[in-house]
């Protein structure tokens, strides 16, 4: 169970991150 926390964990920041960026590169566009 540890484990697979840890990977939804890991999986979640990533999709966090990713969608900081995206917003970032957007925000620098404008």
């Amino acid at each position: 169970d540890l484990c697979l926390n840890a990977a939804i964990g890991q999986d979640a920041c990533a999709q966090l991150i990713v969608q900081a960026a995206k917003a970032m590169e957007a925000a620098n566009q404008e």
